[in-house]
């Protein structure tokens, strides 16, 4: 996580993570993304399953 309290008092985040499923590649199904790029062939991504994770 990317937080920081500057000097005047304010504190702010810039990066809280992600919400998506664990075994994902930002939230896209793992085999749709290693497809997509191995054939470098534009298609529809697959969204990815499982456990979620929110942070």
């Amino acid at each position: 996580m990317d937080a920081h309290i500057l000097p005047g008092g304010t504190a702010y985040v810039s990066d809280i993570g992600m919400v998506g499923p664990v075994d994902s590649v930002i939230g896209d199904d793992v085999s749709s993304v290693l497809d997509r790029f191995l054939t470098q062939i534009p298609r529809r991504l697959s969204v990815g399953k499982g456990d979620v994770e929110f942070n």
